[in-house]
């Protein structure tokens, strides 16, 4: 599900957005929210579910108010959102530079420009989707950013996902369904474990060694994928 959000006093460049991205996401399922005004929309900024993913807005797009502070307010809360500014060339403000955003559009609209900016847009959230991991259960959806697993762990049915910060999280699955999505620091180093080799302090005695919270997890290495490990670790080491 993405969440996309159109912020522009002009109904008609929200409906040219829509009709754009209904094009480009037919097998995808969305959400895209239209205000007017930043009252209407501060109304809203933190009862979205879990992210707002794209954000389209107007550079002067409320009396009070302009459309750079507004990214800069949503990109707090939502720091994985995608910024697509849209103006007049008249009315254009080199202040946009000073926040990250993907693709400037040229008012009056044009519906190629548009279908580019959600190109980059996707292409961004791609990069960004690879750098972690999410887990649904019954109790929510979370994001993980890869660097702060340290391995995940088979139990019966389910995956335990071990975090650096100490907090675990567990899902119904198996390690064939995600080992592939991945990055490279990941390796198997035992039938039930996946490890993250750049989280490892040292390897002693068959043994892996990761902080965990306020001291330290051991992992073990099984005999078929020690030799692998090893040379991984000494490598890293190596520079």
């Amino acid at each position: 599900m993405k969440t996309i959000v159109i912020c522009d006093k002009d109904r008609n460049n929200a409906a040219c957005i829509k009709k754009v991205l209904g094009g480009h996401m037919h097998n995808e399922q969305r959400e895209i929210f239209y205000y007017k005004d930043r009252n209407s929309l501060e109304n809203d900024l933190e009862k979205f579910d879990s992210q707002i993913d794209v954000l389209f807005t107007s550079v002067t797009f409320d009396i009070g108010t302009d459309g750079i502070q507004l990214a800069q307010d949503v990109m707090t809360l939502y720091p994985r959102c995608q910024v697509i500014f849209m103006e007049e060339l008249h009315k254009y403000n080199s202040g946009i530079y000073d926040v990250a955003h993907v693709f400037f559009l040229k008012k009056p609209l044009d519906e190629e420009r548009i279908a580019n900016a959600w190109k980059k847009a996707e292409q961004y959230m791609r990069n960004i989707e690879k750098k972690f991991f999410t887990i649904s259960t019954r109790a929510g959806i979370y994001s993980i950013p890869h660097e702060k697993i340290l391995a995940f762990e088979k139990d019966k049915r389910k995956v335990v996902v071990l975090t650096s910060a100490g907090k675990d999280y567990s899902f119904y699955g198996k390690f064939e369904d995600f080992m592939e999505d991945l990055d490279e620091n990941f390796m198997r180093c035992h039938n039930s474990i996946i490890v993250n080799v750049s989280r490892v302090e040292k390897m002693e005695k068959g043994n892996l060694f990761l902080e965990y919270g306020n001291g330290y997890i051991i992992i073990p290495i099984s005999r078929t994928y020690l030799k692998v490990i090893r040379e991984v670790f000494k490598n890293r080491l190596a520079g």
